[in-house]
């Protein structure tokens, strides 16, 4: 047996890592905040039904995330259910191929998400769809410059597109305006999509037709009792393998000596916290810091968060790490009777109604039947974000229920008395923040911790980048390797949508 090796966070990426490394004949401890792993990916019981953390959906074209799922034949026969029986809940599930159903709705209509231009076009009406028409061809003959997500966006659709169907969802997530965002998020999740190539597509379509992003696929597979079921299965196989998790530990730092991983410094949480709402409010009463040695140690941690402990780095570059920001995420489901309400069939939908505060609504029971847990009220999910100092984040869970109930009664489709209960989740720092100048920053700070010997950064939270599922469990599988010597390549270039197709055929370990 080599070394142990300290995992930091029990999300996709620290439980790939976790189990690739215990494969590979090391030991491994596993450091969770809550009580519970599956990070941002794990399911909740909540009003007596489960519930995911927003939509989570499972698609790969990567063999070694295809394995760490264990479902390789659901994942490439049409009719075939891959049946999988957890021994603790006693309860048996399965991998459902379903057909994705995703719109924006916006002023009372539903609009097909990935955009098609006749669709988007006829429901805005003769008068808005010509402005839109004449704003893409303005845009063509004299493009916006610079690089942000509302020049991007505006060039590939038009100025008026991008303001009705892009402009308020975007900002409303980041909490920036869109001119102080970024142009590499819509690079990495709507890079092929333009106006000129929806109208195309409608008025002569291809029998092969041109390659979408993978998140925009409209397949994919989706555990029956929600996405977390798999990873609490892949925690079962961790410690049956050896693996030890604490739980309820926050890990305050990464101690190093001359450059090289000596161990990490820990405390234990007080009772009641620890589910995902933890910040720095919330942080009296932890127990006294404890320092546990490690050679090495990987960490899907909040990455500005642990750059700022290793105080071998010089000042000015912890310093710039704190450029770098996260987003927090409200979410509120409301019990709803769905024999007195509307309900859309989708999976997801975008809300781009600027009168309307939520930015997405989900439907588990969409998803799976069993997600209801036999009761009859859908559980829906409506998502919000905001900053650290935001009056968003310090409503009370009470006025959350209220702000969502009034929201579903703004859509039209959910009446008042159809909603019978409300409950509140926070996630604290779940999305990294794409502002201008942002990859300038992390590559700085990248640099510098590189010649750091026996540490990893992965994950989304953990490597700063807005990684899906399957991306932050490739970062975990390569890692492993990589501290194994069978991996050679860079985990920092393990990008999302942007470079994933021709990334995946380069990544695999020897």
């Amino acid at each position: 047996m080599t070394s142990t090796v300290a995992v930091i966070g029990a999300g996709p990426a620290g439980l790939a890592c976790a189990y690739t490394l215990l494969q590979l004949g090391y030991g491994v401890d596993i450091f969770e905040l809550d009580d519970k792993v599956g990070g941002m990916s794990r399911t909740l019981d909540v009003l007596g039904q489960r519930a995911d953390l927003g939509p989570h959906h499972f698609l790969s074209s990567c063999s070694l995330v295809h394995e760490f799922w264990r479902t390789p034949q659901a994942l490439h026969t049409v009719q075939q259910r891959a049946h999988v029986y957890d021994t603790e809940a006693s309860v048996a599930w399965e991998f459902l191929r379903l057909c994705r159903l995703t719109r924006i709705f916006y002023k009372g209509k539903f609009f097909d998400y990935p955009l098609r231009g006749f669709d988007a076009l006829f429901k805005l009406g003769l008068l808005e769809s010509t402005h839109c028409v004449l704003s893409y061809i303005y845009a063509s003959l004299f493009p916006h410059s610079g690089h942000t997500f509302e020049a991007w966006v505006s060039n590939a659709f038009g100025y008026r597109l991008y303001e009705i169907f892009f402009k308020t969802y975007s900002e409303k997530l980041w909490g920036l305006k869109c001119t102080e965002l970024s142009d590499t998020f819509a690079k990495e999740r709507i890079k092929t999509l333009n106006l000129g190539k929806a109208i195309k597509q409608a008025l002569l379509p291809s029998r092969k037709p041109d390659h979408v992003p993978r998140s925009l696929s409209n397949q994919f597979f989706y555990p029956s009792l929600g996405a977390g079921v798999v990873y609490e299965r892949v925690a079962q196989d961790i410690e049956r393998m050896g693996g030890r998790f604490f739980f309820k530990q926050r890990v305050t730092g990464i101690v190093t000596e001359h450059q090289v991983v000596k161990g990490i410094k820990t405390q234990a949480m007080p009772k009641g916290l620890g589910n995902g709402s933890t910040n720095e409010y919330l942080l009296e009463g932890c127990g006294e810091e404890r320092f546990r040695p490690y050679e090495i140690v990987v960490s899907s941690a909040v990455f500005s968060d642990m750059v700022a402990s290793l105080t071998e780095l010089p000042s000015q570059v912890r310093a710039l790490a704190q450029e770098l920001r996260y987003r927090n995420t409200l979410l509120v489901y409301l019990a709803v009777d769905p024999d007195k309400a509307q309900l859309s069939p989708d999976h997801w939908l975008y809300i781009h109604s600027p009168e309307i505060a939520t930015g997405r609504i989900c439907d588990n029971a969409n998803w799976s039947a069993q997600m209801l847990q036999g009761q009859h009220e859908h559980l829906l999910c409506f998502e919000y974000w905001a900053n650290d100092d935001d009056e968003l984040w310090q409503l009370s869970s009470d006025k959350l229920i209220a702000q969502a109930s009034e929201d579903a009664v703004r859509t039209g489709f959910v009446p008042r008395d159809a909603i019978k209960a409300g409950f509140v989740h926070r996630i604290f720092k779940s999305y990294p923040i794409y502002h201008n100048g942002y990859e300038q920053v992390l590559r700085r700070v990248t640099s510098q911790l590189d010649p750091i010997k026996n540490l990893y950064f992965i994950g989304r939270n953990g490597s700063f980048k807005y990684n899906n599922m399957d991306h932050s469990i490739l970062m975990g599988i390569l890692c492993a390797h990589k501290i194994c010597g069978t991996y050679h390549g860079s985990l920092w270039s393990i990008n999302t949508d942007s470079d994933y197709q021709e990334v995946m055929q380069q990544q695999e370990p020897s």
